[in-house]
């Protein structure tokens, strides 16, 4: 069966919240010793699901990898959850900053364009430079 049922490369929320509810993954989580009989959002925010999340199998199976392990010891299990937490509040929060420093970069970009364009003085003339021959000028000489 496969998880990706949109077919986009990214598994996204909704996919992994259909593939936790089959029983084959239930085992294979247990068998792993990966905490089931908690709450979904603590399952998902476990694995990196928050809000509209999307990542690549690889991702997923990384975060699996981490909670491994993760039923024989709460204090773990706690932990994990806690990274998963702070991870997606950096992660959110580092995109929030890349969209305000990519905006004043364009807007400091788009000002200074039009201010040069604007309120340039024409470029001053170029020196006037006699043509003349070599022989010329060795005669003057």
């Amino acid at each position: 069966r496969a998880i990706d049922t949109n077919e986009d490369a990214r598994i996204d929320g909704a996919e992994v919240t259909r593939l936790l509810d089959d029983s084959e993954l239930q085992d294979i989580l247990k068998a792993f010793h990966i905490k089931t009989d908690v709450p979904r959002s603590f399952l998902m925010s476990l694995f990196g699901f928050s809000k509209g999340t999307r990542m690549t199998y690889r991702e997923f199976t990384e975060a699996a990898i981490r909670v491994c392990g993760s039923s024989s010891d709460i204090r773990s299990f706690m932990l994990q959850y806690d990274v998963a937490q702070l991870k997606s509040m950096f992660s959110g929060r580092i995109e929030s900053l890349r969209g305000i420093v990519a905006g004043s970069l364009d807007e400091a970009a788009t000002a200074a364009t039009g201010a040069s364009e604007a309120e340039a003085p024409p470029p001053p003339p170029l020196p006037a430079v006699p043509l003349a021959s070599s022989a010329a000028a060795a005669a003057a000489a």
